[in-house]
């Protein structure tokens, strides 16, 4: 059941995926094609990526770090993508309360990428809430690239990125911690006159989403997959591919009667070690933002973490909890 008359969001943006990050594989591409026989097309190789701080910067290119995709109502967005390798109807202007289906279906899944039916059955906790304002911009641009800013001033804890949609479109986001929709027009101003942000804009929306995650994964019939089942981490905001998987996991465990809280826990795992990286960003300002960027944009040091094969930001995280318990004592 399809509450719009389309598959994906309203509001086209785009989802990157970093090697680095390993959400739910470093090849995305070649492992959802391998395992489970999804092609899923990028909109563009991801080839370079550039990190500013109040007055720190950093460019790092030379090698494919991940892809972009695209998120939206479009033929060719990720969403329906998936939707033309289902079989299955789909009811669309259909907007349905569980409770009202709960007892027509052997099964319901909750999917809906949010926790809004764990929260009314009293089992959801929540995470980290987000604002967001998502900006469409024009201008010329080098397809590929992501830059990122991470400033206090004006985005608190969280970051400012620009991805180009094509080479003449961008996706300009803003992302707040802690903060309400009328503070974004305050923080929204200070990072367009601080950066020196001046592109054309012709589209902007602002969101909200928070991460989290129910008690439990199925109570009675009801099942939760993707955002629903806590698969989106708190420190970029990526989800997407786990999101991806789950249903597809949750699907197999109900056909061949598996452990569904079991197929999912890998990726959930996945999820609380990137916590550990959000719970130590949250206590930087912008002179730790500084050393930051500036330790990432060393010699060695990038060939290490965006170059390296092996390198995985997750196998680093018993450090950083180990950290956070020092800091926090």
């Amino acid at each position: 059941f399809e509450k719009n008359h389309y598959v994906g969001n309203f509001f086209n943006h785009n989802i990157v995926s970093m090697k680095i990050f390993s959400c739910p594989a470093r090849y995305p591409i070649k492992y959802f094609r391998k395992k489970y026989k999804l092609n899923l097309e990028p909109l563009f190789p991801l080839n370079k990526i550039i990190m500013k701080s109040s007055s720190k910067s950093t460019t790092i290119d030379g090698s494919v770090f991940g892809h972009v995709f695209k998120s939206g109502s479009q033929s060719y967005s990720i969403e329906n993508q998936i939707k033309s390798n289902v079989k299955a109807p789909i009811f669309f202007d259909t907007l349905v309360n569980f409770k009202d289906i709960q007892h027509e279906y052997d099964v319901i899944v909750a999917a809906t990428g949010d926790g809004c039916i764990a929260k009314e059955l009293g089992i959801w906790n929540i995470g980290t809430q987000i604002q967001v304002r998502s900006a469409t911009v024009v201008s010329k641009f080098e397809t590929g690239f992501v830059k990122m800013w991470l400033n206090t001033d004006y985005s608190k804890n969280c970051y400012c990125y620009l991805v180009p949609n094509s080479e003449k479109e961008a996706s300009l986001i803003m992302a707040l911690n802690n903060s309400s929709f009328s503070e974004l027009d305050y923080y929204w101003k200070e990072f367009l006159l601080k950066e020196e942000v001046n592109y054309p804009i012709t589209e902007t929306r602002d969101s909200e989403y928070s991460t989290g995650y129910p008690d439990f994964l199925q109570i009675g019939n009801i099942y939760f997959t993707g955002n629903s089942a806590g698969t989106i981490d708190d420190l970029l905001g990526f989800g997407a591919f786990r999101a991806i998987e789950s249903g597809i996991l949750l699907a197999r465990a109900i056909i061949k009667d598996l452990d569904y809280s079991k197929l999912l826990k890998p990726l959930l795992e996945d999820v609380k070690h990137l916590h550990e990286f959000r719970k130590l960003l949250d206590t930087f300002d912008n002179n730790d933002y500084d050393r930051l960027v500036a330790f990432l944009g060393l010699p060695g040091i990038k060939q290490f973490i965006y170059k390296n094969p092996f390198f995985s930001v997750k196998h680093y995280a018993f450090a950083v909890k180990l950290l956070n318990r020092i800091k926090s004592s």
